[in-house]
């Protein structure tokens, strides 16, 4: 598998992984867990592009730390324009 639709399965496990933290009902926040764990998980399955088990998983790791570092930076920027 292409080494970029990879990370953006670890982009979309972050990105999930903050609606489901940010989500008040139970079942979408579980919903949402639930598919973020499933991205990730597509993504070390098909993480040896990077190299083997360890250099995927890292690289991995660490964009889905950013991704979730970052969008609520995102949301509140989103919100702050939609305030103006």
């Amino acid at each position: 598998m292409d080494s970029g639709i990879v990370v953006f399965m670890a982009v979309l496990a972050g990105a999930f992984t903050h609606g489901g933290v940010r989500s008040r009902h139970r079942s979408t926040r579980l919903a949402l867990i639930a598919a973020a764990a499933l991205a990730f998980g597509i993504g070390l399955w098909f993480g040896y592009s990077f190299g083997g088990f360890w250099p995927g998983f890292y690289t991995l790791l660490t964009v889905f730390f950013l991704t979730t570092a970052i969008t609520p930076w995102i949301s509140f920027l989103a919100r702050r324009r939609d305030d103006r």
